[in-house]
């Protein structure tokens, strides 16, 4: 009976470490998610405006 309350108390502790990090990686995310798409929107403008140059550069 204690080697199967153990093994039980194990896992439990497990899931609740694994949900515990995965929340955390979750509240990371959300928090890291605005600058990630502020920092993509900056690069990929600045991509845009070369191209844009680049393209107007052979039109004239």
């Amino acid at each position: 009976m204690g080697c199967a309350m153990k093994k039980y108390l194990t896992s439990a502790i497990q899931l609740v470490f694994t949900l515990a990090l995965l929340r955390v990686a979750l509240a990371m995310f959300n928090c890291l998610l605005p600058e990630l798409i502020i920092i993509g929107g900056i690069i990929s403008a600045i991509l845009l405006v070369r191209a844009y140059r680049k393209s107007k550069k052979d039109w004239w």
